[in-house]
């Protein structure tokens, strides 16, 4: 999913509606971690975990990977 940016890209949804619609980027793997939920994403060009509030707010990066990505 390296840089994909075409129609089957990743996206996240909660309840029918789609958190984080801003964000140019795959999303992938997400999962509840307390009161967020975690992510992997390339939306700043490589893939980093990241995570957001259960309402899209509060986007946070918890990696810095600059040469590969995340797993």
């Amino acid at each position: 999913w390296k840089r994909y940016r075409g129609g089957a890209m990743g996206r996240l949804w909660l309840h029918g509606e789609r958190l984080l619609p801003d964000i140019d980027g795959h999303l992938a793997s997400p999962m509840f971690v307390g009161r967020r939920i975690a992510f992997l994403s390339d939306h700043e060009g490589v893939g980093n975990l990241y995570s957001s509030r259960t309402d899209g707010t509060d986007l946070r990066r918890h990696t810095d990977h600059d040469a590969f990505y995340a797993r």
